[in-house]
């Protein structure tokens, strides 16, 4: 598996809140950036699968792969300001509570989603 140079996010394009912070991540992250919603072609090269693309924010960047907890907060890292919590927040027992409130934030995203305003997701 050869990594891009660049950065490339996969996010549930059919989830308001995913929709809106890709939107929002865009406006700040340099041009090297690629955001694909759901799926692309060359996933499975970097071993994702559809599912993954389903269950998880994909983040494929030239230090690997990343999903969910983990890729955003390698995304949110690269942020200035936000490096140093990331980096905290990447270490163990922190990593763990991340992934936990990750997991719930993913199985919720149709009701947090319509609360936030966003159009709802049409995944179950």
């Amino acid at each position: 598996m050869k990594l891009p140079h660049n950065q490339i996010v996969v996010y549930d394009g059919d989830c308001g809140v995913c929709s809106f912070l890709a939107t929002q991540i865009s406006r700040w992250a340099q041009a090297d950036w690629e955001f694909h919603r759901g799926f692309f072609d060359n996933l499975k090269d970097f071993g994702i699968s559809l599912q993954d693309c389903q269950n998880y924010l994909v983040l494929i960047s030239p230090k690997g792969v990343f999903l969910g907890a983990e890729a955003v907060l390698r995304i949110f890292g690269q942020r200035r300001g936000f490096y140093y919590l990331s980096r905290i927040l990447l270490l163990p027992p922190m990593i763990w509570v991340c992934k936990v409130l990750y997991r719930l934030f993913a199985n919720n995203r149709q009701r947090i989603s319509k609360l936030a305003g966003f159009n709802a997701c049409r995944l179950p």
